[in-house]
């Protein structure tokens, strides 16, 4: 069975989800373009596919209708904007997403920024780079 990651960011740091998938016998094609998929794309790199790992595409009803092969849509992250349900699901189609994925991700970006604030780390790193140091930053203090 054939298996195809539209999302060009997937698994690009660390080999393991693709090992993953094929250790269970799946067949993995993946997106060399390196940018969003197009209709025209869709239609060629999808044709014969059961499965896809969906980024950005969009899997309208003429799209699905014409990918005869495919039977599950998994979309990265919590949105399923990109895909038209009703049409996939007419079709015995499954749509599922991965709303927990970024959790982490999402959790330390925060925590960062809010550090990055209270320290004033932007601002400072400006005029370092420019070669100044008009004051001292402070950071923020309860008491």
């Amino acid at each position: 069975m054939k298996l195809f990651v539209a999302t060009s960011s997937f698994g690009k740091d660390d080999a393991f989800a693709f090992d993953l998938l094929r250790d269970s016998g799946l067949v993995v094609a993946r997106n060399t373009l390196g940018r969003t998929l197009g209709r025209e794309d869709m239609l060629t790199l999808l044709d014969g596919c059961v499965g896809v790992i969906a980024g950005l595409e969009h899997y309208t009803d003429e799209v699905i209708g014409q990918l005869s092969d495919l039977k599950v849509i998994s979309c990265c992250g919590a949105g399923l904007d990109g895909v038209d349900i009703d049409a996939a699901r007419v079709r015995g189609m499954v749509v599922v997403s991965t709303p927990y994925g970024p959790t982490q991700a999402v959790v330390e970006l925060t925590l960062g920024l809010m550090l990055s604030l209270i320290r004033n780390i932007d601002a400072s790193s400006r005029e370092i780079k420019r070669g100044e140091w008009t004051k001292k930053w402070d950071g923020f203090s309860a008491s």
